[in-house]
């Protein structure tokens, strides 16, 4: 079943100070960890190199099909505690000067290191 879901960042939490500064980064997918369930955090998972060298924190609004989605899954799996995002292709800081809705795909456990991780909800 496809959905399209759309998140809305709600505050964002910096710590770097190139956002101020021209977009010099190409588009790219920033995967994130979900933390929470009554405020759902969002944080990047950074790495060593551009465009994923940014460390930040969102506060993330989910469509009322994917906060349900989310929370149903997070109620039958207690013992599961990582749920990543694989957000669609965007700056990301322009993203953060310039919040916006946007998709992304919800897994159970990390999509980035196991394969087979749990696919809960599609970005398209």
């Amino acid at each position: 079943m496809i959905r399209n879901l759309s998140f809305t960042l709600v505050v964002l939490i910096l710590t770097t100070s190139v956002f101020g500064q021209h977009y010099s980064d190409k588009p790219a997918s920033h995967g994130m960890l979900l933390m929470g369930s009554e405020i759902i955090y969002a944080s990047h998972l950074p790495m060593f190199h551009s465009p994923h060298d940014y460390q930040i924190i969102l506060i993330l609004k989910f469509n009322i099909e994917g906060n349900r989605k989310y929370l149903e899954d997070r109620e039958k799996h207690p013992d599961e505690l990582v749920y990543t995002i694989e957000p669609e292709v965007f700056v990301l800081p322009e993203m953060v000067n310039h919040t916006k809705k946007f998709k992304a795909s919800i897994y159970r456990a990390t999509k980035f290191q196991i394969p087979n991780s749990r696919f809960l909800i599609p970005n398209s």
